[in-house]
């Protein structure tokens, strides 16, 4: 075919470069906490050209109260080690066609993949259109968005799954802001929400290693009544206390391990 002569912009040997200038490249997002900053720099050398800072994001001040269209993040109560699920819920919703959310947490808890989004119809896999996070680490964003229809009413917009590190205690804090053009209808038309943020409380382990009946004192009734749960009698007993040898799993082995601290040998229980 014919050849035809390539035009690249570049500066003369000894000149300084004629730049030509990108467009806005984002450095840093914005968030309610801090600004963020964007530049544009030269398409040819790289030189920074213009700077310019993000505002902080804004959030609406809007109170909870009755009819306001709310976000309500759950809380809940949980122990060391366990995993939980957390709805992130929509009250009074007026009608959306797409909500964009950032979710920050407590150093104490590990978001699980995927988040369920439930806003999504459940036979309907295609639209509306749901994003998972590139990352899960804290802050983490949410975001889903319809072409066809508004979601309107009380709905749970997404089901995010913790787990609770070994070592984590006290309240775990789950916060959700948004940038006010990020939640709009179909008209594109900015809806404003409430905020109503939740936590997971992390209960303290209090219990009596090998108390399995949990009467607070440790004797043969523990034993016979551990017994039986493992025999799978109906039986109640103190789930903190059943796991004796500290493998992470309950059986036998922590029924012998019991046995032998009953009787007086040399063993740890958990």
């Amino acid at each position: 075919g014919e050849n035809y002569p390539v035009l690249i912009a570049k500066k003369d040997s000894g000149d300084e470069c004629a730049h030509i200038p990108s467009g806005w490249i984002l450095d840093k997002e914005a968030t309610t906490e801090e600004a963020g900053l964007k530049h544009k720099e030269c398409t040819i050398c790289g030189a920074i050209l213009e700077e310019e800072v993000i505002d902080k994001i804004e959030m609406p001040n809007i109170e909870p109260g009755e009819g306001v269209p709310e976000i309500e993040v759950e809380s809940k109560t949980a122990k060391a080690g366990e995993t939980v699920d957390v709805k992130i819920s929509l009250k009074n919703n007026p009608g959306i066609s797409s909500m964009k959310l950032v979710v920050t947490y407590g150093s104490g808890l590990t978001l699980k993949s995927p988040v369920v989004y439930d806003i999504c119809p459940e036979d309907d896999p295609e639209m509306p259109q749901t994003m998972q996070p590139e990352s899960f680490e804290s802050p983490v964003t949410l975001n889903w968005i319809s072409a066809l229809e508004e979601k309107t009413g009380d709905v749970v917009y997404a089901t995010l799954t913790f787990e609770v590190a070994a070592d984590a205690e006290g309240d775990q804090d789950i916060t959700i802001f948004y940038n006010p053009k990020d939640i709009f209808n179909a008209r594109e038309e900015n809806v404003g929400f409430a905020v109503t943020n939740g936590k997971i409380t992390v209960e303290a382990d209090t219990h009596v290693p090998g108390d399995i009946n949990g009467d607070g004192v440790l004797n043969n009734k523990d034993l016979t009544r551990f017994f039986q749960y493992l025999s799978d009698w109906d039986v109640e007993v103190n789930e903190a206390a059943l796991d004796v040898n500290g493998d992470g799993a309950v059986n036998n082995k922590d029924l012998t391990r019991l046995f032998q601290y009953l009787s007086d040998w040399d063993v740890e229980i958990f």
